[in-house]
């Protein structure tokens, strides 16, 4: 019977700590310390997904790519990964951003290297997608990790060097997200991100084509994952089976149909790169894909 109170009295303890969380603003001092628990609790060992449709810059048909509401929206839709480039800025921040340059995506001109992310800050990133996503500002690696739920792979890609792939580690292990991220680059950069965590998931992308050379490389490296590409066909199938072979999952890059996306999983995909997450999430429904559950460690709205 006693037992029986304990249970009954921490039920209850939780259930009061849940209430007053919802009731605190996000930026009381309280609320802070009651997010850090929980991000630690949610983030010990999630569930990640062995399968699934991966949201390249996030949901760009609908949201401005490369930004807190895009890959907001596409964990929402279900998407199990996102997929985005990072650059450095002129002061060594890292932001989401492709090209080089911030003309593309927003209101301002140059190269991502030329500006400071203070400069960044203050360019718009959503208006030109649509009125309602106006003031919609660059994020940076940190921001985004602390935004997405703790069970969406988050893949990270990068051209830069050693000293790019030693930040994105040391940023995943400041966010405690390690167990989430996965590293798409060269050899050098992988190897200094394993010197910061030896954890962290790599996508080898060093010589990156469909070729005997790269899938061979990405297995002697010992990566987690390899990337091909189309056209999607027979021609596929031994370079699939020898990385699952070796134990490594495989993306294919470029389906945005769902007939596209199907016969990549059926020639033995893991996961598959998409511009429109949201038709391709669910069609896969009806192939045994479920969409995510997401588990988000942020108050959404």
């Amino acid at each position: 019977m006693r037992r029986f109170w304990v249970i009954v009295a921490v039920l209850v303890l939780a259930a009061g700590g849940l209430w007053l969380y919802g009731k605190l603003r996000p930026d009381d001092p309280l609320s802070r310390t009651m997010q850090k628990g929980l991000d630690k609790a949610l983030s010990l060992r999630p569930s990640m997904p062995e399968r699934g449709i991966c949201a390249r810059y996030g949901t760009p048909a609908t949201h401005p790519e490369n930004t807190l509401p895009g890959f907001l929206n596409a964990a929402k839709v279900g998407a199990h990964l996102i997929k985005f480039s990072v650059l450095p800025t002129k002061d060594g921040h890292l932001v989401a951003m492709r090209p080089l340059e911030v003309d593309y995506t927003t209101d301002g001109k140059g190269k991502v290297a030329d500006l400071t992310l203070a400069e960044i800050k203050r360019l718009d990133a959503g208006g030109r997608v649509d009125p309602s996503f106006a003031g919609t500002r660059v994020p940076t690696l940190g921001e985004v990790l602390e935004a997405v739920p703790v069970n969406i792979w988050v893949v990270v890609d990068t051209a830069g060097g050693p000293d790019i792939g030693r930040q994105i580690a040391q940023i995943a292990v400041e966010r405690d997200r390690v167990h989430q991220v996965i590293l798409g680059c060269r050899r050098v950069a992988a190897e200094a991100a394993r010197q910061v965590a030896p954890d962290i998931k790599i996508c080898y992308l060093d010589a990156q084509r469909n070729s005997w050379e790269y899938v061979n490389g990405a297995i002697a490296f010992g990566a987690d994952m390899l990337q091909l590409h189309g056209p999607l066909g027979e021609s596929l199938t031994p370079f699939i089976k020898a990385a699952k072979e070796a134990g490594l999952k495989v993306f294919f890059l470029g389906a945005n149909r769902p007939e596209e996306a199907r016969q990549a999983f059926d020639l033995g995909m893991d996961y598959v790169v998409t511009f429109d997450a949201a038709t391709l999430v669910s069609a896969a429904a009806a192939w045994g894909i479920e969409p995510l559950d997401p588990i988000w460690c942020r108050q959404q709205p």
